[in-house]
């Protein structure tokens, strides 16, 4: 991600609808967890995760998007504490692919079985794998299938109070299961008991 690029997501992102509800997303999961303790925030871009865990107690640490995606699972598998938990989103179903994703740094859009045939290579156990702007998708295919770069701009407060409605209700509708336009994924290190049980 340039520098402009990330400069417009940092000053974007605390009202932005699309970022609003992903921190959303991750108080929640944050709530599931036993305690603060340390973070690794990869993908950090703006830093507005990063923000979140720590208002939550926790240490975290950012980094930026990565070219090797199983090193990165790699490593995540061994920081981890055993019973540690791994929170990931990434885009999905490369064809989505557009403009977009160049000029926001992705390297590229993951289906649910690359995401968790990487988590679990790496040697983490997948607990729940959900998809993320289902409403939307299809405004946001035609919207990038003829966009010559990033989507992110300022949106008037009626769309970002429509766009931020129709997000929210995702929480309540049984559509996780039906194509979006992120992944989210929770993943745990086992405990050595688990382990040795099979778990």
């Amino acid at each position: 991600m340039d520098t402009a690029e990330l400069q417009l997501l940092t000053s974007l992102e605390d009202r932005h609808w699309w970022y609003r509800e992903r921190r959303a997303i991750l108080r929640r999961e944050l709530r599931r967890l036993p305690g603060p303790g340390r973070a690794l925030d990869i993908g950090a871009a703006g830093g507005g995760n990063t923000r979140v865990l720590e208002a939550h107690g926790w240490q975290a640490i950012a980094l930026e998007h990565i070219d090797e995606d199983y090193l990165a699972a790699a490593e995540i598998a061994r920081v981890l504490r055993p019973g540690g938990t791994a929170l990931i989103a990434v885009p999905c179903d490369m064809a989505l692919w557009s403009a977009h994703d160049d000029a926001v740094g992705h390297l590229r859009r993951y289906s649910r079985s690359e995401l968790a045939g990487l988590i679990q290579k790496a040697g983490l156990t997948v607990e729940r794998m959900w998809s993320w702007n289902v409403l939307l998708r299809p405004a946001v295919a035609m919207r990038r299938k003829d966009s010559s770069g990033s989507d992110l701009g300022e949106v008037p407060p009626l769309t970002n109070g429509l766009l931020t409605a129709v997000v929210v209700a995702e929480r309540y509708l049984p559509v996780k299961s039906w194509p979006g336009v992120s992944l989210m994924l929770r993943a745990r290190r086992l405990l050595p008991r688990d382990s040795a049980l099979g778990r």
